[in-house]
């Protein structure tokens, strides 16, 4: 045996009427509540007698979520409760706050040599007893004899009230220690140091007043995910549909027989450091009679300047900040910390299925053993429910065939969570599926496997077409009608009729218009039904129309344009006439800047054939046949040039009547029909 554990029993059985701590008291874990947001409510319940303590073991996560929101019930109102816990400082650190000593103690001796003072009485093997006070622990030599070689020997020397006595250690059998106050700091001391071998965990200590008959005692902590996961059986005429429960025993505590209920929701939850100690930064005020007076440079200054030199000395100091760490744990707003934990310890499980507001417990029929460290599957819900067989077809999911599924109703009591689903037909698998949240009543699609007796084909087109115009302040407005058509077909090589659901995308701004009937809209697709004969084809053709608007600028478009839409469909006969109209002036303005163009192509043409004629009359003879030709076509295109002028003037007035009365017409166009 170690010498340090010796003594340890040692001083243990020294001191069997010594009351230091209260005795301990098994709570048992009666009841456990697993919520989908990580966290689990841990009830322990049963009798504790008065004096008696409940000891906890949390790591520091598990430690600072029961610090927050830890409740005791049961008292009757008889007596209080004190909850200890170590604190953050280090063993080490922690063992030197004791009256005695024991770091590095690894014997007797040594911790005797820590007792000097210390009344001790000590038991020698022949049952006498010696009491005095440590004086000193040394090693002497003892002489053996002429042929036996000395030895060394511990001895304890005590101090009593007839003298100094010696005692060797070695014949020493039992230790008390006579100052209680010291046996019990020893004793706690070793307590302490047996607490170290499990370094994870901390002791939550909670010390009862008075006794209790049915004492609760309840915290939240960190919980694995429970999970649900499912089994639809399409092999008989009812459906059967089977939920299973996968929870988790992370802990270092069995579950025996305990009481378990699985919440669903998403119930806000946070961790908060309330365990390590936090301190506040206060200022520190020096005595006015120690403060010295610095030297100052006096300067030339204003009234102005001492007045606010004065103001300046009389500001008050600002606060001074708070240390990072502080300013990290007060970040949650005292408003918005998690419900107080009474709230919790009322909620008992009574029921198979609970509605808790937003969230919905499953409250497991029989009581729960595992063991730590294991996992297991726990049932949920075994009943018949609704299921129709459908096929699903979605181009954009799959081309060339549907999908196998079903059309869920939950005919339970029960909200169905999300999960899994492993589906079963004719006493075989047949896939797997997913299944969203299912109220009760409420009913769900879900797909498990590729339909290959039936084919399909798709395709789609669009079209507009114009249905109306109006006009607004001289801008035409065609109203035009689009539609989207989706074309589709099945062949069916089976041997039974199917159901096919046909998903179709859902176009933004376009409205449903066929087929008509059973139409089931989505926040991205629509979706109706198609009855595929066995053996035999069906087609159907879904069509979303949309109207929109186009405003066209008539002051930019020619006469022909203008006659397109009049003439092109779609115009009420009145906004025709406009349009006939409009082109008319149009046509007329076009004609009389064409006039404007001909005449300045016309002058453009007589300059460059009188630049030619001026270049071959060079050469020429003032008197020559061929220079009195050419002098006579410059007077005549001379001539032409001077009428010119006067004509491009004419249809340059003409452009601008005629573009008035085209622009004036078309902005008296407004609001007819």
């Amino acid at each position: 045996m170690h010498p340090c554990s010796a003594l340890r029993f040692a001083v243990a059985l020294a001191l069997p009427a010594l009351s230091l701590h209260a005795e301990p008291a098994d709570l048992p874990l009666d009841a456990i509540t697993l919520y989908s947001s990580g966290v689990g409510h841990y009830r322990h319940a049963g009798a504790v007698p008065a004096g008696g303590e409940v000891t906890l073991n949390l790591d520091a996560e598990e430690l600072n979520d029961a610090l927050k929101s830890l409740t005791v019930g049961g008292l009757g109102g008889s007596g209080g409760v004190s909850v200890s816990y170590p604190g953050q400082a280090g063993v080490d650190q922690r063992l030197a706050a004791f009256g005695v000593d024991v770091r590095g103690v690894g014997s007797r001796a040594a911790l005797l040599d820590r007792l000097r003072g210390v009344p001790v009485t000590v038991t020698l093997g022949t049952g006498e007893a010696r009491s005095g006070r440590v004086l000193a622990v040394e090693e002497r030599e003892v002489s053996g004899g002429d042929e036996t070689p000395a030895t060394s020997r511990r001895v304890l020397t005590l101090v009593s009230g007839s003298g100094i006595v010696d005692v060797d250690l070695e014949k020493v059998g039992g230790l008390t220690i006579e100052d209680e106050r010291l046996a019990g700091e020893l004793k706690a001391a070793l307590e302490l140091l047996a607490s170290q071998r499990d370094t994870r965990t901390k002791p939550l200590t909670l010390t009862f007043a008075d006794a209790a008959e049915d004492a609760r005692v309840s915290y939240l902590a960190r919980a694995p995910l429970w999970k649900l996961s499912y089994r639809l059986d399409l092999s008989g005429d009812d459906p059967l549909l089977q939920g299973w429960a996968i929870v988790d025993n992370p802990s270092d505590r069995d579950w025996d027989a305990v009481g378990v209920t699985l919440v669903s929701g998403r119930p806000m939850s946070f961790v908060q450091d309330l365990y390590t100690p936090a301190y506040l930064e206060r200022p520190v005020v020096e005595p006015e009679r120690f403060a010295g007076l610095e030297p100052e440079e006096h300067g030339q200054g204003s009234a102005e300047g001492f007045a606010g030199a004065e103001m300046d000395a009389m500001a008050v100091p600002e606060t001074a900040p708070m240390e990072p760490a502080l300013l990290e744990r007060s970040r949650v707003s005292p408003s918005r910390r998690a419900p107080a934990a009474a709230g919790l310890e009322s909620l008992a499980p009574a029921a198979e299925a609970a509605d808790l507001g937003q969230l919905f417990a499953y409250t497991l029929a029989e009581p729960v053993t595992l063991a730590r460290g294991a996992s297991a599957m726990l049932p949920v819900l075994d009943a018949a429910i609704e299921a129709e067989a459908v096929s699903v077809f979605n181009a954009g999911v799959l081309e060339a065939h549907p999908l196998r599924g079903v059309r869920l109703k939950n005919t339970t009591e029960l909200k169905l969570d999300a999960g899994p689903v492993t589906v079963l037909d004719g006493g075989a698998y047949a896939g797997d599926a997913r299944l969203g949240f299912l109220a009760p009543g409420d009913d769900r699609l879900i797909t498990y496997a590729v339909d290959l007796e039936v084919t399909a084909t798709s395709n789609e087109r669009s079209d507009s077409t114009r249905v109306g115009a109006s006009f607004d302040r001289g801008v035409l407005v065609l109203r035009v009608r689009d539609v989207l058509e989706h074309r589709v077909g099945f062949r069916n090589a089976a041997g039974d009729a199917r159901k096919v659901l046909v998903e179709v995308r859902r176009e933004p701004n376009f409205e449903w218009a066929e087929p008509a009937g059973d139409v089931e809209t989505l926040i991205d697709r629509y979706r109706f039904p198609l009855a595929v004969p066995a053996g035999g084809d069906a087609e159907a053709v879904a069509r979303q129309v949309r109207t929109r608007s186009e405003r066209v600028s008539l002051v930019g478009l020619d006469g022909e344009r203008l006659d397109r839409l009049a003439l092109g469909g779609g115009v009420e006969p009145a906004v025709a006439e406009k349009l006939e109209e409009a082109a008319a002036l149009r046509r007329v303005l076009s004609e009389a800047e064409r006039a404007v163009e001909a005449a300045d192509a016309e002058r453009q043409r007589i300059a460059e054939e009188q630049e030619r004629i001026r270049e071959n009359l060079r050469p020429l003879d003032r008197d020559s046949a061929l220079r009195q030709r050419y002098v006579d076509i410059l007077d005549r295109q001379e001539d032409r040039l001077a009428a010119l002028v006067d004509e491009r003037a004419a249809a340059a007035a003409a452009v601008e009547e005629a573009r008035d009365a085209f622009l004036r017409f078309v902005a008296g166009l407004g609001g007819s029909r």
